[in-house]
C-alpha cells in the first residue's frame, strides 16, 4: 500500500468514527474501541484532521454552507443514509467533513475536545455538574451518554471534581481506565507513563487496556473492580508500559499546588525538578552536566517563571547562568 493510499483510508475510517461518536446513545464498548484504534499516532492524527475540518464547517455562515452543499435540503432520510456514499468519497477528500453538520442528528453533539497551551491552565464546567481543571499542555475530550461519563486523555494533566451520579465517570489515558462516581482525582499522562491522584472519595484504576473492555452496554462495575485497583484518599498509582504498576502515598497539599500556579519539590533530583518546570514554559533549562542533575532540590516555585528558578539554582548551588537562544543553560561555577 502506497503511503498516499494508507492516508486516505485512515481518513475514511477516521471520518467513520467521527460519524459513530454523534450517537447521543454511544455504547461504552465503541468508546473503547475508538481509543483502542487512536492509539496509532498516525490514526490520532487523522482523527485530529476530522475534527478541525468540522470545526471549520461549523463556523461558516448559512450562505457559505449552502454553497457547500447546494443538495442540503434533501429529506432527512436522505441526509442520515449519505455518510455510507459520502465515506467513500472520503479517502480521496474531505467533502465527507463538509456534509456532517448536516448528516448527524440535531440531539447528537459531537465529543467535546478542551486544551490548553504550554503555560496556560483552564477551568472547565462540564454538563453534569463535574468539573475539570486542565494544566498545562493538556488535550482530553468528553463524551457523555445515558450509560457513562467518558473523557479520553490524550495527553497532560487535568483535576477532575466528580458530581456524583448514578452513571459511571471513566477517564481513559494512556491504556489505563480510572473509574469514579462523586470524588476529586487528578490523571497526568506522558509518554509511556500515565499517574492517577486521589484527593477524595475513591476510584477504582484498571491498569490493562484489554481488561477495562466493558462486557456489555453498560461498564461492568464489578468486573473493573476485580481487575482493578482501588485507591484512598493520599495516594498515587503510577503506570509505566512494560513494568507492574507502583502505588504510594503522596502529599495531597503538594500535589495539588499546579492548580495554584506553583510547582513544589521535596528532595527532588535536579534533572526532575527542570523537567517539571520546563513543562510550564517554552524556555527551556539545562543542565550542564551528570552530576549536578543528580543535585537535591527542595522548595516552592512559581510555574512557568524560569529565569527566577534559575537565579534560585544560583543562589542554591552556587551555579553560573548561561542564557542562549535555546534558553537557560546552568553550570557549575567556572565551568
Amino acid at each position: 500500500m502506497t503511503e498516499s493510499q494508507d492516508r486516505k483510508d485512515r481518513r475514511k475510517a477516521a471520518a467513520h468514527w467521527f460519524a459513530e461518536l454523534q450517537a447521543d446513545d454511544l455504547a461504552p464498548e465503541t468508546w473503547t474501541a475508538f481509543l483502542a484504534w487512536e492509539k496509532d499516532p498516525h490514526n490520532a492524527a487523522a482523527f485530529r484532521e476530522i475534527e478541525a475540518t468540522v470545526g471549520i464547517i461549523d463556523r461558516l455562515p448559512e450562505p457559505q454552507i449552502a454553497a457547500a452543499r447546494p443538495d442540503a435540503a434533501r429529506s432527512s432520510w436522505q441526509r442520515w443514509r449519505l455518510p455510507t456514499v459520502w465515506l467513500g468519497a472520503a479517502a480521496a477528500c474531505l467533502l465527507v467533513v463538509l456534509a456532517m453538520p448536516f448528516l448527524r442528528p440535531a440531539a447528537a453533539p459531537a465529543p467535546e475536545v478542551y486544551r490548553t497551551g504550554i503555560g496556560e491552565r483552564r477551568d472547565v464546567a462540564l454538563e453534569d455538574g463535574s468539573t475539570v481543571l486542565l494544566n498545562t499542555d493538556t488535550e482530553l475530550s468528553v463524551a457523555f451518554t445515558k450509560e457513562a461519563r467518558c473523557v479520553r486523555l490524550a495527553h497532560g494533566e487535568a483535576l477532575f471534581r466528580v458530581h456524583k451520579s448514578g452513571r459511571p465517570f471513566l477517564v481513559d489515558a494512556g491504556g489505563t481506565r480510572t473509574r469514579a462516581i462523586g470524588t476529586e482525582f487528578d490523571v497526568r499522562a506522558e509518554t509511556g507513563e500515565v499517574s492517577v491522584t486521589l484527593y477524595e472519595g475513591s476510584v477504582v484504576v484498571t491498569p490493562d487496556a484489554e481488561a477495562k473492555t466493558p462486557a456489555d452496554r453498560r461498564p461492568d462495575e464489578n468486573r473493573q473492580e476485580a481487575l482493578g485497583v482501588r485507591l484512598s484518599p493520599g495516594e498515587r498509582m503510577t503506570v509505566m508500559a512494560g513494568e507492574e504498576p507502583a502505588l504510594r502515598r503522596i502529599d495531597p497539599e503538594a500535589a495539588k499546588s499546579w492548580r495554584d500556579g506553583i510547582v513544589r519539590f521535596n528532595e527532588t533530583a535536579l534533572e526532575d525538578a527542570v523537567r517539571e518546570m520546563n513543562r510550564y514554559s517554552s524556555t527551556e533549562i539545562r543542565i550542564g552536566d551528570a552530576l549536578l542533575a543528580q543535585e537535591r532540590i527542595s522548595g516552592s516555585f512559581p510555574a512557568g517563571k524560569q529565569e527566577a528558578f534559575a537565579e534560585s539554582l544560583s543562589l542554591t548551588f552556587g551555579l553560573q547562568v548561561h542564557r542562549d537562544a535555546q534558553g537557560v543553560l546552568i553550570v557549575r561555577a567556572g565551568n
